[in-house]
């Protein structure tokens, strides 16, 4: 039985034919292996975004543009997303500090950079922020914006809309009032040391103790130095026992009490995020709170 070619199948093959060659050439860019060195830098072109495989839409750059310009004209952080089909063999995190560091993403003086690279072939996005960003936005709290904001998303095929939601989780702890003075502020200077409560509060009672130590020494041993009555010597030493235990005793763990308890605020007021919706939650107030609970409960 032979098969019988119509004039519709040839033209069919005929543009078949034209349309293989860019099919080809299509494929081959989305497999093409990238380097740092190689990755086309989106600022010489007045962007932010570096897509050489086309992911993402020109709208849709745009739109990531502008979201990151806002963010730099508020706070001053610098922030560059980069997807690239594939760069081999190399770790993706090893190529984040790479390309971080040969772009140089961050305002000079401050290191309030953040690169977001995503390796398409590898199913890898990765957070590389300067050192003046770290207290802000920490590894762990990255990862967890990453899961519940980009992946999702990225999952799905929609790249942009993944993007989009990791900024805007970004945006609200960058702009957070609190961080804002750490992002602006200009950095000690290489070698010179910086001097804070949770550090010289130790290091104060320590003198403090080691002073008072040395102090003892020399009146403990006056005291066995100089002539008079064993009774008037022994009710000597026996003051100085009676403040050391009352006095000098108790200083270090004041010190720590309260250093504790600075701490303990820190963590209290972190910003947090629901575990399913990924929510920023918001800290309730001592009157916010008791309108959960029953009277058992406020009163105890």
């Amino acid at each position: 039985m032979t098969r019988q070619f119509s004039f519709s199948h040839l033209l069919i093959f005929f543009l078949t034919c034209l349309l293989l060659p860019d099919s080809l050439s299509a494929q081959q860019d989305s497999s093409q292996t990238y380097t740092p060195s190689t990755v086309p830098n989106p600022v010489q072109q007045g962007s932010w975004v570096s897509d050489p495989a086309s992911y993402l839409t020109l709208d849709e750059q745009g739109a990531i543009d502008a979201v990151i310009n806002e963010i730099a004209d508020s706070t001053t952080v610098e922030i560059a997303v980069v997807i690239l089909p594939g760069i081999g063999r190399e770790n993706p995190k090893d190529f984040a500090t790479q390309l971080f560091n040969l772009w140089k993403i961050g305002k000079a003086g401050t290191d309030n950079g953040l690169l977001i690279l995503s390796v398409m072939d590898q199913r890898r996005t990765e957070f590389e922020t300067g050192s003046g960003l770290e207290a802000v936005l920490p590894d762990i709290l990255c990862y967890r914006i990453g899961m519940q904001q980009l992946v999702p998303s990225f999952q799905e095929g929609r790249y942009a809309e993944g993007i989009l939601n990791t900024l805007d989780a970004f945006r609200k702890l960058i702009e957070d009032p609190d961080a804002r003075q750490d992002l602006v502020s200009d950095p000690p200077a290489p070698g010179s040391l910086t001097w804070s409560i949770p550090f010289t509060l130790p290091l104060i009672y320590l003198l403090l103790l080691l002073g008072f130590h040395l102090y003892l020494a020399g009146s403990v041993g006056r005291i066995f130095r100089q002539p008079g009555d064993l009774h008037d010597k022994y009710l000597a030493l026996r003051r100085w026992k009676l403040l050391v235990w009352v006095f000098i005793f108790p200083i270090p763990y004041i010190g720590i009490y309260f250093w504790l308890g600075k701490r303990l605020k820190q963590l209290r007021n972190q910003p947090r995020f629901g575990p399913k919706t990924g929510a920023p939650l918001r800290l309730l107030t001592e009157e916010e709170e008791d309108e959960h609970l029953d009277p058992g409960q406020v009163a105890e």
